[in-house]
């Protein structure tokens, strides 16, 4: 974020005047700021988000999406599991300090076209390996779907899901009454995991 603190307290209000939740933030790092592989560099990322933090205290939500596929995507030879223990210990010893001062939490998002942390159950080891209450799962429609994974085994995942995002699996768009998609199966199951 490059603005201000006072140019980001100017938006809360007028965010508050127009009767707008804010629920959470996304793009959580830039694409230059990697977490994985050989040009990693964990605690220029957890500087940079402590700066973040910062500025956001002056607007309500405090959920921050973990998508940021660039920043996280295998390079090289750099295998599945060693990418998960890179990313292991960047969201447990470096980021999550920082999230529970700010009182943050950072939710894991898997991303289909990333080359790996693409499943739920990818997000769920990762968020489970970080074992920190201010880490905690997302699930995507979009993302599930084109995994092809059951939008039915949201439930096995309540203790960890924090939050959901949604979006037409053809092309990515707002849902539409008219979709193929089985948008009342996701809802059914957000229920069933409270």
């Amino acid at each position: 974020i490059g603005e201000t603190p006072e140019t980001i307290a100017a938006l809360g209000k007028r965010l508050q005047e127009l009767g707008l939740d804010l629920v959470a933030y996304n793009c959580m790092l830039p694409a230059s700021m990697r977490v994985t592989g050989e040009k990693k560099d964990h605690a220029a990322a957890r500087d940079y988000l402590e700066e973040q933090l910062a500025k956001l205290q002056a607007l309500p939500a405090r959920l921050v999406v973990f998508g940021s596929g660039a920043a996280r995507m295998l390079d090289g030879e750099n295998t599945k599991e060693n990418g998960m223990r890179e990313l292991t210990v960047f969201l447990r010893d470096f980021l999550a300090p920082v999230f529970a001062k700010y009182g943050f939490t950072c939710v894991i998002e898997p991303l289909s076209e990333c080359n790996f942390l693409r499943t739920i159950e990818d997000g769920r080891a990762l968020a489970e390996a970080v074992d920190h209450p201010n880490v905690r799962l997302l699930v995507d429609f979009f993302h599930v779907a084109a995994c092809g994974e059951r939008i039915e085994g949201y439930a096995a995942y309540r203790d960890l899901l924090r939050h959901t995002h949604i979006a037409a699996l053809a092309g990515r768009m707002f849902p539409k009454e008219s979709d193929p998609d089985d948008y009342r199966a996701m809802f059914r199951a957000l229920r069933e995991a409270g």
